[in-house]
C-alpha cells in the first residue's frame, strides 16, 4: 500500500499531469494526504454552503 500511495503522490504532484488532466476537468488532486483533502473539503464547504442555501437548492 505504501508503494502505491507513493507512486500516486508522485503522479498527481507532477505539474504536467495536473495541467493536462486535472485542470481541464476542474479536478483537484487528493493524493497530497488526508489533511490536505480535509482542508479542501472545508474550504469548498465554506464557499458553496451559503450559495446553496441562498438558492434554496436541495437534493432529491
Amino acid at each position: 500500500m505504501e508503494k502505491l500511495s507513493k507512486a500516486t503522490q508522485e503522479i498527481f504532484s507532477d505539474p504536467a499531469f495536473e495541467k493536462q488532466f486535472l485542470t481541464p476537468n476542474f479536478t483537484f488532486s487528493i493524493a497530497k494526504g488526508p489533511k490536505d483533502l480535509r482542508d479542501r473539503i472545508e474550504r469548498d464547504s465554506n464557499l458553496w454552503s451559503p450559495i446553496i442555501k441562498d438558492a434554496k437548492l436541495t437534493i432529491k
